[in-house]
């Protein structure tokens, strides 16, 4: 049975040369061993073990390859004794860290039942963090001449954009009153389940993050996230002063844009009767142009703002080709067209090449060995080092390299506080008004500048761009997501850049950003609007109905890990050539990059029929959410081990689905998990955060520096006295 559908496999293995081996055998060992010691990296992703068994693991291969950078992708950390032998299908790693229960903003208060989602999180996450972990030794390599081993548990790799900063209150799941006619009841119809959620969807979302129809039918998505964007966008509605009139905001119509106080509407704090009335002004407004052109002319107003589009409508947006986001490969006899490259760096020559996606060529032994031996840097490195290090800690791989972080909100931030983990000295540089934290966003405010010193100027002041000046000239990084216009306005390009530094590497992380520019890279854009756009509100809804699919899940955390990569691509380019290039990322590559296996169009054909919206369990009955007596669990295994979960499960070999889901409802989770685990098919109770936190260990640390190795699979650090004047608790970021 093939490991993935060929288009899949294709795309996954694009660019790659490929070698069978048999690593049961004594001659498929061999053989391994033979290129692990020719080779720069190894990858793989075993259960915990395996590879030791198999003779093949870093501490039985580092003699004869000093210079080797190891990386293991297992689910579960090998430190987690009880849960690393499990089968880590994507689902069970979905169900253990919560993404079951936290793709929306409501559905697990209002006691929902999870939803199911093909979207590979855990992998992407755990790929992406492995990258740059690889990069992070690379770099490291080049100084202490040795070689190290890297862990990415994927489970925990998933965790952390789900968790987030936990302060104690809001682990509370009581219900407020005004939704608690929309809770969840066993006896609703499916109709009933949908009416509740779209009234709980509504409910929910201030009026600054909802979506309106247009004259044309479809609907449209904003970020209203200031008061001067809100300005702007009622301005270009031509609703403003009727706002004034009716009371909607306490002011007079002859403020400026900046003076007014649009965006202190309060949402919640207004009366079913006047929010119904808000968005009938906002509808009656919208129907006098078509989503499209109301996106037109919004983002050219600039308001964040986003068509809802369906995935194929995505994939055959034009400007997206032409920037290289999508380009297409060859694939047998189809073509394919598929995501572009996720980052980019330029070359010493300041032109990138093309993005070349190329069928997988397969290889027999030999030429494998001759293309490793022929790409082999190591031997060629100052080993003097070698013998005085003897082992590198995480914080230690980026030491001695310099980030300026002009980056804000979500996507800019994490990329710096990546590198900070890496032990790279960060400073991020903030405009003294530029209201770069948002109250109530304690997770950028706390989170994402761990590790980070920090400095607040006036860029646009004589004294503040001296001093700017002479950060990027003590910088080796400079990283930010301020567009092109912008950027050339506050001398941030990176031309700009290398006038005061030389070899100075910048990366900037857009919305829309491809490869080339000459496409939607001047358009603002948010997590939230991305979704809208690629298609992913509506596959977790419908265009009708859309819904969230995990908050900054999908777009703003992987763009920003992904910047961090592209960051280190730059600086080790720098390293070896001396040329600091231009480094790119953006959420909408990220968005991409999530969707990985389903973003790809045969011949015209993008549906690959994945489960979607809000009533998916699972795409068979292998691969499965199921209700127990006491909870839900996630059952994954082969197609052909289904007569053995039923054979379990029923005592019949008969593959009957409604037959098992009865079967499983009869009993507690634990009854389930230890019988499916003795014949080695992979489940896991589905956790919510609250579980997860209250299961974790706890570690209380101080407000001082330290340094210190997380043990298990999610840990969590505690502050009693946190400077914020709140008791906090957060996932270690020990996804690395």
């Amino acid at each position: 049975e093939p490991e993935l559908p060929s288009q899949q496999y294709c795309l996954l293995n694009r660019n790659k040369k490929l070698l069978t081996l048999d690593l049961k055998t004594c001659e498929g060992k061999t053989q391994a061993l033979s290129l692990i010691r020719k080779a720069d990296v190894v990858i793989e992703n075993f259960r915990p073990g395996v590879m030791k068994r198999l003779g093949l693991d870093y501490a039985s291969v580092k003699a004869n390859n000093p210079g080797l950078i190891y990386l293991s992708l297992p689910g579960f950390a090998s430190t987690d004794k009880k849960r690393a032998p499990i089968q880590a299908w994507e689902g069970v790693l979905a169900a253990a860290t919560g993404i079951f229960n936290h793709l929306s903003l409501f559905r697990h208060s209002l006691k929902y039942p999870p939803l199911y989602t093909s979207i590979p999180l855990c992998s992407a996450y755990g790929s992406i963090h492995g990258s740059v972990a690889i990069m992070a030794a690379l770099i490291a390599r080049e100084t202490y001449g040795v070689g190290t081993c890297i862990e990415v548990p994927l489970a925990t790799g998933g965790i952390a954009p789900f968790a987030s900063i936990i302060i104690p209150a809001s682990l509370d799941e009581t219900v407020a009153e005004d939704l608690k006619p929309l809770l969840y009841q066993p006896g609703d119809s499916l109709e009933r389940q949908q009416e509740k959620l779209e009234e709980a969807r509504l409910a929910t979302l201030p009026f600054g993050y909802t979506d309106y129809l247009c004259g044309d039918g479809r609907r449209i998505y904003f970020s209203l996230l200031s008061q001067i964007v809100v300005g702007r966008f009622t301005k270009v509605l031509g609703i403003e002063k009727q706002l004034y009139r009716e009371g909607f905001v306490i002011a007079s119509e002859w403020l400026t844009d900046v003076d007014n106080n649009l965006g202190a509407l309060q949402w919640s704090s207004l009366n079913d009767e006047r929010k119904q009335r808000f968005r009938e002004l906002v509808t009656q407004a919208l129907k006098s142009k078509g989503a499209e052109e109301w996106e037109t002319v919004l983002q050219k107003a600039n308001v964040p703002t986003a068509m809802l589009r369906t995935r194929e409508e995505w994939q055959a947006l034009e400007p997206l080709h032409k920037t290289g986001i999508f380009t297409q490969m060859a694939a047998g006899e189809s073509t394919l067209t598929v995501p572009g490259r996720l980052v980019d760096v330029s070359g010493p020559e300041d032109i990138l090449k093309s993005v070349v996606s190329a069928e997988p060529k397969t290889l027999n032994f030999d030429q494998a060995q001759a293309v490793l031996q022929q790409g082999n840097a190591w031997s060629g490195l100052n080993t003097d080092n070698q013998g005085s290090v003897t082992a590198l800690k995480k914080g230690e791989l980026l030491r001695g390299v310099k980030v300026l972080d002009l980056g804000n909100i979500l996507a800019g931030p994490i990329a710096g506080h990546i590198l900070a983990e890496y032990g790279a000295e960060v400073i991020k540089a903030d405009s003294s008004g530029s209201g770069a934290y948002y109250p109530g966003l304690i997770y950028s405010t706390i989170e994402l500048n761990q590790g980070k010193r920090s400095i607040l100027t006036d860029a646009k002041a004589v004294q503040g761009k001296a001093i700017m000046e002479r950060l990027v000239s003590w910088a080796d990084v400079v990283t930010h997501n301020i567009l092109d216009d912008s950027a050339e306005r506050l001398g941030v390009t990176h031309s700009q850049l290398q006038a005061i530094n030389k070899d100075i590497v910048s990366l900037q992380a857009s919305a829309y950003g491809g490869t080339y520019r000459g496409g939607w890279e001047e358009r603002t854009g948010f997590d939230d609007l991305l979704q809208a756009a690629c298609g992913l509100k509506a596959r977790s809804g419908s265009l009708d109905s859309p819904h969230w699919h995990g908050h900054v899940a999908s777009g703003d955390v992987p763009c920003g890990i992904s910047a961090a990569f592209a960051s280190l691509l730059g600086v080790y380019q720098q390293r070896k050539t001396g040329y600091g290039g231009e480094c790119r990322a953006s959420l909408a590559r990220a968005m991409n990059y999530s969707q990985l296996p389903w973003m790809i169009e045969e011949n015209g054909n993008s549906e690959w029929h994945e489960p979607r919206g809000q009533f998916a369990v699972g795409p068979q009955l292998g691969q499965r959410l199921y209700a127990c007596r006491d909870g839900w669990i996630f059952v994954g295994t082969t197609k052909n081990r289904t007569q053995l979960l039923a054979e379990t499960v029923t005592g019949s070999k008969e593959t009957d689905e409604e037959a098992l889901v009865a079967a499983f409802s009869e009993q507690d989770s634990d009854v389930w998990l230890q019988k499916l685990h003795s014949v080695d098919i992979g489940c896991h109770p589905v956790m919510s955060r609250k579980a997860i936190f209250e299961q974790a260990e706890k570690k209380s640390v101080a407000n001082e520096a330290g340094y210190d190795v997380a043990q298990g699979t999610h840990e969590f650090l505690q502050w009693q006295n946190h400077a914020s004047g709140l008791q906090i608790s957060m996932p270690a970021p020990d996804h690395v």
